[in-house]
């Protein structure tokens, strides 16, 4: 059996019962979660008192109190206010300062990075050189003030992207691990996922806009959750994910946020699950999200099935990872299957 770090249920009590700061226990480390309005200033003070000058900040975010910047070399605090570039900054220079305290604090919807303990090292030319696994945060502070003034259609419909996506990458996982997870674990889990699927359908029938960012920074929070459970973050980046870096070492789609690039490679990879094991997840996704996703110009030049397979073939090399994806090479009429499924869907979604 797999040891389960954080208990379904916890994550199944958060979802049902939302708070304001959530005090989480993972492993040997205790950290703070706070979700509001306008809620930076007063959490900071909080945390690090008025005067303390002892820790640095890495942001891209214009904050206007200059004493928060300090000593670089030892910090007491380091304090991530940013997109996911920041962020990851922010975990690496935490995994060189093990003795610092780390602050998150988000600025973006598009993707789930935020509340993770993985993160990508760059090098002097900010070419990503390594992914790696770090610790995670002592604190996070998810404003919702920031994030609405950083957030636009575009990233808010590629965060419900990022979320929507799950619903693959979780079936690859489960069905990778269903012999070393407690049966009583997965029906949490499996009822859990059903659960969220189905309160989004009712949330995005109507326009999609800014007024949901705090529940779609609470999914992606859970979809965090979900990772950490096992410690295993293939569970919310397998199949999906490799698609879109597929796309990445192919250079495609370099217009369009990831989140809508891992939506794509979720709809692809459930029309592998539809046809191979007449399995059909994504029904229970949001029809917009997939309509609007299917629309975009630069996926549609992609419906081919020679682009389908070049991308494919990318994307399996891209990560040692076995999902849905490793069963497509052993079929070379499967792509011509997949796009005619694809097709379907977005008959069936407009």
């Amino acid at each position: 059996m797999i040891k389960c770090l954080i208990n379904p249920n916890l994550i199944r009590n958060i979802y049902h019962i939302p708070k304001e700061h959530l005090r989480l226990q993972y492993i040997n480390k205790s950290i703070h979660i706070y979700f509001g309005y306008n809620i930076l200033n007063k959490i900071l003070k909080k945390i690090v008192g008025k005067k303390s000058t002892k820790y640095i900040f890495t942001n891209s975010y214009h904050y206007k109190n200059k004493s928060f910047i300090g000593n670089i070399h030892k910090p007491k605090y380091i304090v991530a206010i940013g997109n996911t570039k920041i962020l990851d900054k922010g975990k690496e220079l935490h995994n060189k300062n093990k003795k610092s305290k780390l602050i998150l604090v988000p600025t973006s919807c598009s993707n789930d990075s935020f509340f993770t303990n993985r993160y990508c090292e760059t090098n002097a030319n900010h070419h990503v050189c390594a992914a790696l696994k770090g610790k995670l945060p002592d604190y996070l502070i998810v404003d919702y003030k920031i994030i609405t003034e950083f957030s636009n259609k575009k990233s808010v419909f590629a965060g419900w992207g990022e979320f929507i996506a799950l619903i693959t990458s979780y079936h690859d996982w489960r069905v990778n691990n269903i012999k070393r997870i407690k049966k009583r674990d997965l029906q949490v889990l499996d009822k859990l996922i059903e659960e969220m699927y189905k309160d989004i359908n009712r949330v995005l029938k109507t326009k999609i806009d800014k007024k949901d960012l705090p529940l779609l920074m609470k999914y992606l929070f859970l979809k965090c959750l979900f990772m950490l459970c096992y410690d295993d973050n293939t569970i919310g980046a397998s199949s999906d994910h490799m698609i879109s870096y597929g796309l990445e070492k192919l250079k495609y789609c370099k217009n369009i946020l990831h989140g809508q690039k891992v939506l794509f490679g979720s709809i692809i990879a459930a029309a592998g699950y539809k046809i191979i094991y007449n399995k059909d997840i994504i029904s229970i996704s949001p029809k917009k999200i997939i309509k609007k996703t299917l629309d975009l110009s630069e996926i549609k030049s992609l419906l081919k099935p020679t682009v389908l397979k070049r991308i494919v073939n990318a994307a399996i090399y891209s990560r040692n990872r076995k999902t849905i994806l490793n069963k497509f090479v052993k079929d070379n009429q499967i792509y011509s299957k997949i796009l005619k499924e694809v097709k379907n869907v977005h008959t069936t979604y407009s």
